[in-house]
């Protein structure tokens, strides 16, 4: 993108903000893993302004309790439902800020300088975002919510190959009612090498197998997509469904504007998210054997 030229502390004629976020947000969405869309849920991201917004979340009622009906007597008295409410807040907001030597003049020597400059900035922001994500499960994993749940953890032996372990963690969603349309698997560049070795993930094909798309998928497992990214903190996978985790991000601001010493055109902005593990009996990690 082409930058006309203009003066300190004044926006290019040529530079449309709220265009730029929107192209910026797009190609965030296309680097995230931990979050994005496919791993955590979006319900609840509504108008995100900027950081210390709090988007409230009515968790979903509890269930009814099923009672036998009686032809004399009828039912039961009505059982009042309740919400579970929470809140999700806004509490990360990252920055980029970068130059470019006056585009006026050496046009053709940095032509595209400023896209990719963009790009670039996309993929850090979303890889800030998966490591905040990833910190949360990690809070998860030990303080339990409201419902006294917690995310479940499962240390794997050396001996455990992955997939094995794969199903353990599926036994365990199963367990807790979770569905099976819209669970994943996570893993670490470690764990895709060791299923490139395993028979059934290589000739995925014939247990529900996909094509292999963009944000870190790799192929499927048991109708399972498998997607890598290397923000573990130290796990080895994640296996769940969607409704584990949410998450909220928004760019709130682009500017261009000319550096007051510098004669080159700058570009900053500013992403704002939250995330929070509101289902935690629907999340499954796996840790490394903590044995040599």
């Amino acid at each position: 993108m082409a930058l006309t030229p203009g003066t300190n502390g004044v926006v290019n004629p040529g530079f449309v903000p709220e265009i730029y976020s929107a192209n910026l947000q797009v190609k965030l969405e296309g680097s995230l893993v931990l979050a994005s869309a496919v791993v955590a849920n979006r319900d609840f991201e509504g108008e995100v302004r900027n950081q210390g917004d709090t988007v409230n979340i009515p968790m979903e009622i509890l269930d009814p309790t099923i009672t036998p009906y009686h032809l004399q007597n009828g039912l039961a008295a009505p059982q009042e439902l309740t919400l579970l409410d929470t809140d999700l807040k806004i509490t990360q907001a990252d920055s980029f800020n970068f130059r470019v030597e006056d585009i006026s003049a050496v046009q053709n020597a940095v032509k595209g300088l400023v896209a990719k400059g963009q790009e670039r900035a996309s993929r850090k922001l979303a890889e800030s975002a998966d490591l905040f994500v990833s910190s949360v499960i990690t809070t998860a994993e030990t303080l339990a919510d409201s419902r006294g749940k917690t995310v479940a953890k499962i240390v794997r032996n050396n001996p455990d190959k992955a997939y094995e372990t794969i199903v353990a963690a599926n036994l365990i969603l199963d367990s807790n009612d979770v569905p099976q349309n819209g669970r994943y698997i996570v893993v670490s560049p470690k764990v895709r090498s060791e299923l490139l070795l395993d028979e059934r993930f290589i000739s995925a094909d014939k247990y529900g197998a996909g094509s292999v798309i963009v944000n870190g998928e790799v192929g499927r497992i048991l109708n399972m997509t498998v997607y890598m990214t290397t923000v573990m903190r130290g796990r080895e996978m994640l296996i769940g469904h969607q409704m584990a985790v949410t998450f909220a991000n928004q760019i709130v601001k682009t500017e261009q504007y000319r550096p007051e010493k510098y004669f080159s055109d700058a570009v900053k902005g500013l992403h704002v998210y939250g995330a929070r593990v509101i289902r935690p009996e629907a999340l499954v990690t796996v840790l490394p054997d903590p044995t040599p």
